[in-house]
């Protein structure tokens, strides 16, 4: 569950330019989920 949601949500991430951001991401995404 963790892997597709972090696969979608890394790439958008790094679209954004940050890697610190992705993991700010992904914890709001397993959060929201």
């Amino acid at each position: 569950m963790n892997l597709m949601t972090k696969k979608p949500i890394a790439i958008g991430s790094y679209s954004v330019g940050g890697t610190n951001e992705c993991f700010i991401i992904a914890e709001m995404g397993s959060n929201h989920d």
